[in-house]
Order: C-alpha cells, then structure tokens, then sequence
C-alpha cells in the first residue's frame, strides 16, 4: 500500500498493511536520528522508519511589512525560525510581532512579549487576513500530484487558536481573560479566525486531505471553567445532536448515568444514530439487572442492538469485570445472539466493521 492507501483504508475502517505512521519529533530527535541511521534528510528518516506518510500541500503566506525590517536568520535545535528579527543573537520577533528567546539550554523557546501583554486594543493591529495568503494557481496541481504520488496530502491552518492567542496575550494574561474578561477572548478569537478561517478554506479548495495545525493545547484541566454545567451531559441533548447530524454515529456513556436512564431510552428508542455503553461499574450494571433496562429478547428499556460492552478499568481489573457481565448475562438469561451482539457485534457494525442485521435475524 501507499502511505495514502493506507491512510484511507484505516479512515474507512479497513485494515491496512500496517499502521499509518507519522513523524511529530523535536528538531534535536530528529538530527540524531539523521546521525544514526547516516542519512541526510527527515523523509530518509520517515522511510527507513515506514513513516514516509504525509506531504504539505497547503497555501503559503507572506508578510510584506515584516519581510522590511527582517534582518537576520535563526537556526538550531530549538527550531527552524529562518528569517527573522533579531532582537539580539538570542531573541528574535516573529511576524505576529512575538518575542521569543532561546533558552538558557539552547534546546527551547521562551516567551518575552506579545502585542496584547500591555493593551487590549485589538482595534489597533494591524491583523492578517485572506490578503496575506499566496494566491498559487498551481497548487491545486501540486496537491494533486503529491497524491497520484501516493501521499497524503496536509493542508495548513497555522497556529492553533488557543496558541496563537496565547502568544499574543501573554498565557498568563489569557487564562484571567477567561475569567475576568471572556467577551475579550471571543473578539480576539474572532480576529483570528478571519486569517485561520480563509487557510483552511484554501487548503480545502485546492483538495488537500487534511488540514493540520500546529502547537499544543495544555493544562486545560487547570484552565478557569468556561460556562460549563454537567446538565449538558444530560442524554436528552443527543436527540437534538442525532436530528441535527443523522449520519453521525454517537455512543452515550453509562447507559445515560444514574438519574437520566428514561431519557437515555427514549432517545435510543427514537434515534437510529444513538447508542448506549454499559461502562460505569458495578452500581451501573445492577441498575441494568433492577430496573430492566436490558433484558432477554429487547424486552428491556433499551433493545440490544442498541447498547454496547464497555469498560472504564485498568487492564489489571478487566478480567473481573467481563466475570461480572457474563453472570449478569446469565441471571437476566440472554440468547448467545444477544451476549454476542452487546460483546462486540453492535460496536463492529456501529464502526463499520461488520454488516448491519436485525438483532436476531
């Protein structure tokens, strides 16, 4: 197979002749693995490793006011910055006018400065927009080759939003905008997306197969709540998404949880997109057994074909739990059709992975 063969047989829930692999390594890794495996580029790298899976095919960006005042280049472990300005041999500005500096080890960034540290003035940016994208006519060539060439093919949406406005903020500054000011991070997201918004749709104009951004999202569990409520965990809010998006496939957890189950039914009842898994532990599965909700021959609150076998235990206690369900299966006196679909047949056939029947059938 072809890394895009391979790529498109997985998608497709097929099995490829191995698994798709790609390379997302620190410019360090990388040169020693150039170093050890005595090869000169990372797509050496990539082949000797069966990794070779991905091309860019995405549109390219320029900065004209930047490019004036560009006066040096960057280089090393840390990045491949390229042409810059520098500040001083350390630290350096990019074109969203952050300040960056090498750390004391030479191996990482380290954030200085960003426009938005001392201002909230986004009115006074000067902001990219679909005016700093290059208008290529020959890429919508260039992506189709590097797939008649077997790869596939990336297309670019840059930073991630949260990154990108981060850097510009100060990440400090950005996590008490999420408490104090929150309207604030939505215009500033908002004036990001007239540039994301535009690369993304570019990438998909000229056929790319994936759009990529790049940098972490981190310590979300330790970012101030965004007007979250566990009511939207409620199961009654999968009937409006399973209206809204018939095609898609959704597993509810837990049966619904303890308290919503009558809801959890009637919207597995009357949704044919809509799935239920058992995971949840012990207080889950009597409840499956006291109030009927799965019982032999659909008898149950839910019909068979609509729940699914799952786990949230470690590998070291999964042996017990699967001894639980098949007594449970015993007790409430399920057909071997029926174990066999909650064991494994509905989530094949819910995956792709097997050809849909009637529980029964």
């Amino acid at each position: 197979m072809t890394p895009r063969e391979r790529m498109i047989a997985t998608l497709n829930h097929t099995r490829p002749d191995q698994v798709p692999i790609e390379l997302g390594w620190r410019d360090e890794v990388m040169a020693a693995a150039m170093k050890h495996y005595g090869v000169e580029s990372e797509h050496e790298v990539a082949q000797r490793l069966g990794a070779d899976t991905s091309r860019g095919g995405g549109p390219k960006t320029r900065w004209p006011d930047y490019d004036k005042r560009v006066n040096g280049e960057l280089h090393g472990v840390f990045g491949n910055i390229g042409r810059t300005i520098l500040h001083d041999e350390r630290t350096f500005e990019d074109h969203w006018g952050v300040v960056e500096r090498i750390g004391s080890t030479g191996k990482y960034l380290q954030w200085v400065t960003g426009p938005f540290e001392k201002t909230d003035d986004l009115d006074g940016y000067d902001w990219p927009s679909e005016r700093n994208i290059v208008d290529d006519p020959e890429l919508r060539k260039k992506v189709a080759a590097l797939k008649q060439a077997g790869y596939w093919v990336c297309g670019s949406g840059g930073a991630h939003p949260f990154k990108q406005a981060w850097r510009l903020r100060g990440f400090e500054n950005f996590l008490c905008d999420y408490s104090a000011d929150p309207g604030f991070i939505e215009r500033l997201y908002d004036r990001l997306l007239g540039f994301i918004v535009p690369m993304c749709r570019r990438s998909a104009e000229v056929g790319c197969d994936v759009i990529e951004f790049w940098g972490d999202v981190a310590m979300q569990d330790r970012m101030p709540p965004r007007n979250v409520s566990a009511t939207r965990m409620a199961p009654l809010h999968l009937d409006s998404i399973a209206n809204r998006f018939p095609k898609l496939k959704i597993i509810g957890a837990h049966v619904g949880n303890q308290g919503n189950y009558d809801y959890a039914a009637s919207v597995a009842r009357w949704r044919h997109n809509v799935y239920f898994d058992m995971s949840g532990g012990e207080t889950i599965e009597r409840h499956l057994v006291e109030r009927k909700l799965l019982a032999a021959n659909s008898r149950g609150e839910f019909g068979v074909e609509k729940l699914v076998f799952g786990s949230d235990c470690g590998m070291d206690e999964i042996k017990t739990h699967i001894d639980r369900f098949e007594a449970m299966y015993e007790e409430i006196g399920l057909t071997e059709d029926e174990q066999e679909r909650l064991w494994w047949r509905n989530a094949a056939e819910i995956y792709g992975l097997e050809t849909p029947t009637l529980a029964g059938e």
